[in-house]
């Protein structure tokens, strides 16, 4: 089975290898000669404890609840006596942005997220090497934004966007793990 390390795993993946380019096309689009919608290069998957510390812009991908939509499924062709399941997760990608003013930062906010939901729109199977087995649910995607404040430690003025995301997996678990001729049980046998 794949369990929500995977998929947040697959998202980050996806997320550090088209973002950038998406960022190019921002900077593009609106004229950027700055520096004022730098690259992302942290992408985290667990909240950090201090985000003045951990120093936007950055990402984080976070599970947030799975459920089993099918399942158990017989895999009768695998010869193995495996099941399929599908099931949905539901995560959030946290865009934490920071910038010179409270004007300056809520715009880079805007922008992150936006850049964000493109690159997740825009490449929504994300098994490997089946596409397939890691699909977005694009009608569930929803977007929430933070204020835009200073951190009273640092006088860093943070904004952030959270997108909360769901995607649907095809997950398969063997039906029991074969004795070896020593009596042992097998924990690597057929598993993917």
């Amino acid at each position: 089975m794949l369990g929500p390390e995977a998929v947040v795993e697959a998202i980050v993946l996806m997320l550090q290898r088209d973002l950038p380019r998406k960022l190019v096309k921002f900077r593009n689009r609106y004229g950027i000669v700055d520096g004022s919608l730098p690259d992302i290069d942290r992408f985290l998957r667990t909240e950090p404890q201090d985000v003045a510390i951990d120093k936007p812009p950055l990402i984080v991908v976070v599970e947030q609840e799975s459920d089993s939509l099918e399942g158990p499924r017989r895999n009768t062709d695998d010869g193995k006596g495996g099941t399929t399941w599908k099931y949905r997760y539901t995560l959030t990608v946290i865009i934490y942005a920071s910038g010179v003013s409270y004007e300056d930062t809520a715009l880079r906010r805007k922008r992150y997220g936006l850049a964000v939901r493109e690159c997740l729109l825009q490449r929504p199977g994300l098994g490997d090497p089946d596409p397939g087995e890691i699909v977005l649910v694009p009608e569930e995607i929803r977007e929430t934004y933070s204020s835009v404040a200073r951190d009273g430690d640092s006088a860093m003025i943070i904004a952030a966007t959270a997108i909360l995301i769901q995607y649907e997996t095809q997950e398969w678990l063997q039906a029991y793990l074969p004795s070896t001729p020593g009596g042992t049980v097998s924990s690597d046998v057929g598993m993917p």
